[in-house]
């Protein structure tokens, strides 16, 4: 009973600890070839709590380019930013795509 009781808080705890900002402006996208299939992403608003992890305080997340899905999020943040669209970005509580960077998990527009 204990592990479980174990398990269920360590995956709450990691949903938790997940970043969002809302009514935000994407500023700026990089692409480098030092860091292939990744775009990260600038906001004109700073995550609330940034993440253990999330010591960079120029990118606010990574995105992972190298599938479909991917691709499609890039499509809609530089449409975001062209257009000037406030969008909600969430993280998904990791910083695997890049040490000391949140990693993408959500857009929303509207």
């Amino acid at each position: 009973m204990k592990n479980i009781l174990a398990l269920v808080f360590g995956v709450l705890s990691i949903s938790v600890s997940a970043t969002t900002v809302s009514d935000a402006k994407v500023v700026r996208l990089m692409l480098d070839l030092n860091y292939p299939n990744k775009v990260y992403i600038d906001l004109d608003k700073r995550q609330p709590d940034l993440l253990q992890c999330h010591q960079n305080i120029t990118w606010e997340y990574v995105l992972d380019i190298s599938t479909n899905h991917g691709s499609h999020v890039y499509s809609a943040l530089l449409a975001a930013k062209v257009s000037g669209t406030k969008i909600q970005i969430s993280g998904n509580g990791y910083c695997n795509l890049h040490h000391d960077i949140e990693d993408f998990r959500r857009l929303e527009s509207w």
